[in-house]
């Protein structure tokens, strides 16, 4: 386990998420949807997402819960942005004569009619088993959650990968329904949306917590809901660069591009968030490895796998599990024992190298170009 919040303090540990982007809410202008204008925030139809936490509310009777609570309330939010540095309203700002194209930074506060929130980690993965236990509130009939998209991804972007993405899910809560999907495109123009093989969009009954995950290997990501696997993506797995954990609420623009309804939309919305985990897998690829005792494994990716030898017998234990990951091969010994109910699992995978960058600061930075990519209609087709 490389990283754990199991949200059981009475503060956000502020050293390991951020809260909202690096840029601001103008990010959202220009819409995939085209139901609302290019060039002005609808402050009466967008939201504001906190940018202090404020709408992250943790529960402190010991039960571990962190609630994203998104309402109707009046907020006067500050937004940013970085328009092209010939216009007028650059006027009296230091022009960024570096960026390509030139831009300058301004900024104002605005009247918002909803808020939300949204966590961004402080630390980049590439690689590794990223898994969360979460629930959504029911709305009460007739009142639905319209427009109310929850959602947990990885996303960022460099020069070289301008657009990297895995969605784990995106939630459409009026029909709780969600997707997964991966996105990526480099500057030789090779673009990916989607999941070969996807099943399309899963329903899922929120009157109990339910487990989200993907294992990502530069082999493949497998995304599973209450640990059954549900689809594998192959492509561009080991293409993706670094990313944070995202955890956000897009109210009222959701990806299914729905505004809320103003009559039935139920809020206040709880996003409710039992823990956040990350695990990568340590690894001694370039040694050989017996087991001979199945209470005592170090468990790790090695080259070869002995499970047992002539002088010592290894038996799973009556409906156990052993899990081995190997490079290039596993050898079984004939004195090794499954018993009733055990079961044995056992991957190729070649060796590879986890990847783990912690950021010590947040600056407001211009929205990266990949983030426009997600403002195009093909983007959230599943």
């Amino acid at each position: 386990m490389v990283f754990e919040d199991e949200f059981d303090s009475i503060a956000m540990n502020k050293d390991e998420w951020y809260s909202g982007f690096s840029w601001n809410q103008k990010g959202f202008m220009t819409s995939y949807c085209n139901n609302y204008s290019d060039t002005l925030i609808m402050n009466d139809s967008m939201s504001y997402r906190k940018r202090d936490f404020e709408n992250c509310v943790l529960d402190t009777t010991g039960t571990g819960l962190m609630k994203i609570v998104s309402k109707n309330e009046y907020h006067v939010g500050l937004v940013w942005d970085w328009p092209p540095c010939d216009n007028d309203s650059c006027i009296g700002f230091v022009c960024d004569s570096a960026h390509v194209p030139p831009i300058c930074f301004y900024w104002d506060s605005i009247p918002f009619n909803y808020t939300t929130n949204m966590l961004r980690s402080a630390t980049k993965y590439k690689y590794g088993y990223f898994e969360m236990r979460c629930k959504i509130s029911k709305p009460t009939p007739p009142m639905t959650n319209k427009g109310i998209g929850p959602n947990f991804w990885l996303f960022d972007a460099d020069s070289i990968v301008p657009h990297s993405e895995i969605d784990i899910f995106e939630f459409d809560g009026d029909t709780s329904q969600f997707g997964s999907a991966i996105h990526y495109k480099d500057t030789t123009g090779v673009v990916t949306h989607g999941i070969i093989g996807s099943p399309g969009l899963i329903e899922v009954d929120f009157s109990d917590f339910h487990t989200f995950s993907i294992n990502w290997s530069p082999e493949k990501i497998d995304f599973y809901l209450d640990d059954s696997l549900y689809v594998s993506s192959y492509e561009h797995s080991s293409d993706f660069i670094p990313m944070p954990i995202i955890i956000d609420v897009n109210l009222p623009l959701f990806t299914r591009c729905e505004f809320i309804d103003t009559t039935y939309t139920q809020l206040p919305h709880y996003y409710e968030i039992d823990y956040v985990r990350v695990y990568q897998l340590k690894s001694d690829c370039n040694s050989n490895y017996l087991i001979c005792d199945y209470n005592d494994i170090d468990y790790k990716h090695y080259n070869t796998i002995y499970v047992g030898n002539t002088n010592c017998a290894v038996t799973v234990p009556q409906n156990k599990k052993l899990y081995l990951i190997y490079n290039d091969r596993i050898k079984l010994s004939p004195n090794f024992i499954l018993e009733d109910g055990a079961e044995i699992y056992f991957e190729r995978i070649p060796c590879f190298e986890s990847i783990k960058i912690k950021n010590n600061f947040e600056i407001p930075a211009p929205a990266p170009p990949s983030f426009y990519e997600r403002l195009k209609p093909i983007y959230h087709a599943y």
